[in-house]
């Protein structure tokens, strides 16, 4: 089994989760200018789930 830090796993999650957004939709979401910190980039993939799930009423 294998170990990395907390930082690593959730760093790859979010970048996972942002870039199959860009690839289902076909839609460069991912800026990396206002990406500094890691809780950016938190805040940036609650963004992404939000596009990728909302639906117009």
């Amino acid at each position: 089994m294998g170990y990395c830090t907390e930082y690593k796993m959730t760093f790859w999650t979010m970048r996972i989760i942002i870039d199959g957004y860009r690839v289902d939709s076909n839609f460069n979401l991912f800026d990396k200018t206002i990406i500094e910190m890691q809780e950016d980039m938190y805040y940036y993939t609650l963004l992404t789930l939000y596009e990728a799930y909302y639906v117009e009423k």
